[in-house]
Parts: C-alpha cells; structure tokens; sequence
C-alpha cells in the first residue's frame, strides 16, 4: 500500500451556519514568532504519521512472545462477559491503578491464524485510532501460554441498544407529552452527532466501521459516547464480496449485494440508527436474516414516525434520516460530515440540506440571524405605524367630534322643534278631550229630566247690554274682553220662531253643563300651578290672568245658540259664531273635530277655534258645539323658545293649506296679544310659505331634518307634525347654530339670513 499525503481534515462543526473559520484552520495557521521559540507549534499530521493506517499484521509465535505479559501489568478482578471469540474481564492497572477492559482471545482459537491475524489487526487499528469517542487501547499484551490480550480503557455504561430499549419502555409506560419527547430526542440527537464525529475522524483516516448499530455504541455513565468493536472494519475500498461481516438489519444495500465498504455504508448504518434513535422504532424487521436483507434491498424499512402515535417528528429531521438511510447511494448523504451537519442546522433550528427552506422560512430565518437588526427595524416600524395610527386616531377624533357636534347640533334641534310641536299638540288635545266630554254630555243630558224648577232665569245676550234694565248678576269688566263678562251665567241666543219654552226647555239642559264648563274654564287657566284652589281663587286668577280657552259656544239646529260666559255680543246670526274657513270645512268634512287657522274673535282677540257636532241618542246631528282658544297663549312656547335663542332661528307654522299663521320674526307678537280690540274685524289674509320647495319635502315626510339652501344661505330645516289642528312646526336654523347659548354674532354675520328682522329686533 502506498503512503497517503493529504492532510488530515480535523475540521469540526459547531455552529453551521456561522461563517467562521473551523478550528483546524485555527490552529494550523503558523503566527509570526523567533526561531528560538517552538512551544506553542503545531505538530503537523505527516510528522506524526508516517503515512494511513497500517494494516500489516504479524501473527508468528515470535511476535506473541516478544510481547509484555499482561498479568505483570493488569490484576484480573471478574469476568464481565463470554462470546465466540474471546472472554472480557474487568482488571486494574497495577502500576497506574486505573480500571481497565482486557479482552482475551479464547484458547482454542490461538491455532487459528486467520483468527489471531483479524484478532492482532483490530488491536494495531483501535491503537491508531485517537478520537474522544474511540475508546483508546492501552497494550497488546501476551502471557505465559502465549495468548493474546487486549487492554482497553473502562467504560463505566450501557451500550445504545440498552439505552435505547429503557428510552422505548419509559414512552411506552408514561406516553411523555411531546415537549418532554422532544427534549429527550435532543439528548438523543447529542449523542447521535458524537458517533458521527467518530465514524467522520475514522474516514478521514479512510477506515471504514462495517459493523455500526446501537449495540457497539457505548453511553458512559456521565454521557459519554464511544463507538465500540471495530474488529470489522476495514479500508475503504476493500471489496468484501462473500465473505462481508456485521449486522443485517444496519447494512447498506450495496453492502450485501456487492460487499462495498464506502462511507456511504457506514452513512446508511448512521441513518439507520438516526432513525432508531428519533423514533425508537426497530430498525427493520423480519422473521430471519434472508428476510431482513430482502427488505434492506427493497428499501422496506420502519417508517420514519415515533412509535408512540401520539407524538411527532419535524418534517426536517424526517427529510434527514430517509436521505441518510436511502436505498440508492448517490441519493444518500456523500459523507458523515454532511450527516452530521444537517443534524446539527436541524439542532440549531436552521436550514437542512435534505429539507431546503421555502422563500418565508428563508426570510424567517434570515431575520432570526439578523435578530437585533430586525427587532431595531421592527420597532422602528412600530414606532412609525403607532405614530401613524396615533395622528390617524387624532384626525378621526377630531372628524368624530365634528360629526358629533353636528350630530348634536341636528338632535339638538330636532329635539327642540318636536318638543314644541309636542307641547302644542298636548295643548289642543286636552282643549279637544274637553270639548268632547261637554259634547257628551249634552247628549246623555238629553235623556234625562228637563223639569222647569221655577227659578231659572236664562239670560238673553240683549241682556247684557251695557244699557240693559235687567242685567244678569256678577258682570265684571276684565282687559281680555271688550264687554263686561259673567262666569255666573251663559248669554242666550236665539232665532224669531224659537218659542219660551222651547228655549226653558233647552236652557235646562245646558244649564246642567254649567259646573263642567266652569270646571273646563279654570282647568286653562293661564300659568296655572299645581296646587289645588277654591273657585273663588280660580275665579279671581281668572279675572287676573285670563285663560287659554276663552269662549264655549253652542249652536243648535233649532235656532238657539248659548255662549258662555256671558257677554254683550252684536251678531246677526247664531251662524256669525263660527268663522267661514270652519264652515267650509264642515261641508266637506262633516262629523269631524277641526280646528281654524286664526280669526279675531267679537271682542278682537285672535282665536283658533275646534268644532264638533253634537249627536242625539239616535246619532242624528242635531247642532254644533265649539272652544275658541286665545291664540297667543297657545303658541307662546314658540315666541318665547325664539326669544331664548336670541331669535337666531327662525320658528314658522303652517295651516294645512301651507299659510304662514306664525313666525317668530314678527317682533310685535306681545304687542298684539296686549293690544286685544286691535285686530281685523275679519280673518287676515294669511301669506303662503315663502320656501315652496321646503314645503314640498316637508310634504314628502320622508326625514324630519335636512339641509337647504334659503335666501342662498346654507340652513338647517327642521320640522314637525302638530297632527291634531293638522299643523306643520318649521325651524330654520344657521349650519353653525349651537343652541341656546350662541350670541347674537352668529346670526349678525349672516346678513341674508331669513332671521335678519329677527336678529334686528333683539339689538
């Protein structure tokens, strides 16, 4: 065999994925230094070799006795173990006192020179070999009888198989969740690359095992790993064909067909035990030997999953043990190193060659390397995404206090004109609940008795002329009336043919209704508390303050009409009562409650007024009956909200022919309410809403608030129904209104506003 040159290649793998320089390279870099000065060289390999291992054996009697006799040396303490080839015994240096393995050729097969040849070959290999997971040999020695023995370093352990076969009961007994099975692997994994760092160190001397399975592994006590009886190896390349020794179930394919003896062997003897080691699985198995080596051939191995079902194995390492453990050699691992390598990236959650990363693992990984860097950028990102969502959350805030403050503004306003029209309404609805009581009343008073008592005396209206002779009892004068009035009794009216007793007859009957009258009159009374009176306190606010409802009146269709209370009217006709838009109104629609627009009354004042029919027990209308409200005082909600605000809204009501009866611009609204025998003699002409496309919306009743373009301002409009008069409440307000508490600026910077006469009167 000829001497081999090359240098060893001692470079070890810590981290794979650091580019660093490997620690050969480390050491075998020569730093500057005197000549004189050699203690901190590095003994080059070809100086402490003179070429391969030599594989050159003396097996003579000679070579035997020219050996040191072992029992001079080593005590012989107990026989540890017995096989077809030799006997192991644990002794004790007698020089060194160090425990130490010999291993003795079997007598009987000292005349066999093939045996005691492979017997002196495995010593002269095992002593040439020097690696932390060899166990290192101390002599070859001889005895007495010419024998051979072995000693060896003690190793204080159980082989892997043994390690193993514990590992798979404490699983199969306790089912270790997968954290605890995946810690245990990792331990394993560590073990696992100390026999490839062995197998790598004994290639690189191209010594190939032959013979590697969990059996010749030995774990010391404090976890070491040595990797045991290389009685079987052999130089790589050395065709073995026919006569190949080892282990079936951990021999390559190529091994037991062709007798190869390539790293790429022992590569699948390591993949075999990989995969025993990950998943505690049986290599393979077979009921014998020709069985086990037709599977090894087929590839029909145990799969690549942990014999308990419930764990599992990272895709990576999967990928790792099936290309160790391949059938075909060039779709194997090229080397131990690469093994051992993948094991190593896989330990340190990198990139495995048998399991390339795909674009985002690449990228996750890159940043994990890059980690500081990435955490830097990450909360620079961070920092610019919160700066961002911070000045976004501040604009949306300040958009979100925006559509609140309008949104407020709109409930605001909203809230306002509904309210209003509420209060309004409630106030007709009570007025008309009233006059529906009298109404029935009269009815089921028709029922009853109309006995003349004797005493009655019903006053006429020409009785209460100033002028009169016989003028009814308790006429007072009061500033809400043009002539003295009585709350004692009713003014009669009627026509020529009506005869005495036909009004006693009637006169009767309303004047049973008189204490519920009274009862309606003082129930409307103006700033009415709510403390119960006497009559004679609501008679004298009464007189005082006035009321709400101002007049009751009653025509029947028998000629006979009653007011009350009393007072001096000069009318024409009972039918001089009611005002021509309510008998329009009933012609069309008969047997209904309506109330008018305003009118003025006999004494001047403006009045609205609600009718409604009075029915016999048979239902045949036989008259009607009708309250004329003060119209002031009805709408005063209205005037005063418009005052609080300054007037820098504008409040209009709508009849239900879409007439202005109301606007809070009208300044000389308390004016006319005081000055009461100023108004028209007959209905004012009211003018038609002065907003004909607002009124057509408004009309549409499709939303109760909307914006609109007035006199070319931009207005907010808000209206609401007063549905019992048939009404409509409409306030125009400025975009910019806030309610009650803006100033009168805000309305003086809007020239055009449809408020202007408004905002002029408050200054």
């Amino acid at each position: 065999m000829q001497p081999d040159n090359r240098k060893e290649d001692n470079h070890m793998i810590e981290n794979p994925s650091d580019n660093t320089t490997g620690i050969t390279q480390v050491l075998t870099e020569q730093a500057p230094q005197s000549s004189a000065d050699t203690s901190n060289e590095i003994i080059s390999d070809g100086e402490l070799e003179a070429g391969p291992v030599n594989f050159s054996v003396d097996s003579s009697l000679e070579f035997r006795q020219s050996l040191e006799k072992s029992g001079n040396r080593y005590h012989i303490q107990k026989l540890l173990a017995t096989g077809g080839f030799g006997r192991i015994f644990l002794a004790r240096d007698r020089i060194l006192g160090r425990p130490a393995v010999i291993k003795s050729l079997r007598e009987e097969l000292l005349a066999q020179p093939d045996t005691v040849k492979k017997f002196i070959a495995e010593a002269k290999l095992s002593a040439q070999l020097d690696h932390p997971a060899i166990v290192p040999l101390f002599s070859l020695d001889s005895d007495s009888t010419d024998g051979l023995h072995l000693a060896m370093q003690f190793v204080n352990g159980i082989t892997l198989q043994e390690y193993l076969h514990r590992s798979r009961e404490q699983q199969q007994k306790h089912h270790y969740g997968q954290m605890r099975y995946n810690k245990s692997l990792r331990e394993r994994l560590e073990m696992f690359l100390h026999i490839c760092d062995a197998i790598e160190y004994s290639h690189n001397r191209h010594i190939i095992h032959c013979d590697l399975k969990p059996a010749n592994i030995m774990i010391g006590r404090y976890g070491e790993v040595y990797v045991m009886d290389w009685g079987s190896a052999c130089e790589e390349g050395t065709d073995r064909k026919g006569h190949a020794d080892g282990t079936p179930s951990y021999m390559a394919p190529e091994s037991l067909r062709e007798g190869a003896t390539t790293q790429q062997t022992d590569v699948f003897a390591l993949g075999m035990i990989l995969n025993e080691i990950a998943t505690l699985r049986r290599p393979v198995f077979g009921s014998d030997c020709r069985e086990i080596i037709n599977r090894i051939c087929s590839g029909e191995f145990e799969p690549s999953t942990p014999l308990d079902p419930a764990r599992r194995l990272a895709p990576a390492l999967r990928a790792i043990i099936e290309k160790a453990r391949a059938v075909d050699p060039a779709a194997r691992y090229q080397c131990v190193k690469h093994l051992a390598a993948d094991v190593r990236h896989y330990l340190f959650n990198e990139e495995v060659e048998a399991y390339p990363d795909s674009m985002l693992q690449k990228l996750m990984r890159l940043m994990y390397r890059h980690r500081y860097l990435t955490l830097f950028l990450i909360m620079a990102v961070l920092c610019a995404s919160g700066a961002m969502a911070v000045y976004g959350m501040q604009r949306e805030n300040h958009v979100l206090r925006q559509v609140n403050r309008e949104m407020i503004r709109n409930l605001q306003l909203q809230s306002n004109t509904e309210k209003l029209a509420t209060e309004v309404n409630s106030r007709l609805l009570r007025l008309q609940d009233q006059l529906r009581t009298l109404s029935l009343s009269l009815g089921i008073g028709m029922a009853g008795s109309s006995a003349d008592s004797g005493k009655e005396h019903f006053y006429m209206v020409s009785e209460f002329a100033p002028d009169s002779k016989t003028p009814p009892p308790g006429l007072i004068a009061t500033r809400f009336y043009k002539h003295p009035i009585t709350l004692e009794h009713a003014a009669y009216f009627k026509e020529g043919d009506v005869t005495d007793d036909t009004l006693k007859q009637w006169g009767h009957r309303l004047r049973g209704l008189h204490p519920l009258r009274l009862a309606h009159f003082f129930d409307n009374l103006i700033r009415q508390d709510s403390f119960v009176h006497a009559q004679d306190e609501n008679m004298r606010q009464f007189f005082l303050q006035g009321g709400i409802l101002r007049r009751i009146t009653y025509i029947l269709d028998n000629g006979i009409a009653l007011r009350f209370p009393g007072m001096y009217e000069e009318v024409a006709s009972n039918r001089d009562f009611q005002c021509d838009w309510i008998r329009r109104a009933y012609r069309t629609q008969p047997h209904r409650l309506i109330w008018s627009p305003p009118y003025p009354d006999t004494s001047g004042h403006m009045v609205v007024s609600c009718w409604r029919p009075v029915l016999d027990r048979a239902g045949k209308e036989i008259g009607t009956m009708g309250f004329e409200v003060c119209y002031h005082e009805l709408l005063r909600p209205i005037f005063e909200q418009g005052r609080r605000e300054n007037f820098q809204t504008l409040y209009i009501l709508l009849d239900s022919e879409g007439r202005e009866i109301f606007t809070s611009e009208r300044r000389d609204f308390e004016q006319q309410h005081a000055d009461i025998f100023s108004a028209p003699a007959s209905a004012p002409e009211w003018p038609a809403f002065r907003c004909g496309e607002l009124l057509k919306r408004i009309r549409q009743a499709d939303v109760p608030q909307f914006t609109a373009t007035v006199d070319g301002q931009k207005m907010r409009v808000s209206w609401s129904s007063i549905g019992h008069a048939g009404w409509t409440l409409v306030q125009l307000a400025p975009q910019d209104f806030d309610g009650p508490a803006d100033h009168l600026q805000t309305a003086a910077r809007q020239p055009g506003s449809p408020v202007r006469g408004a905002v002029t009167a408050a200054r």
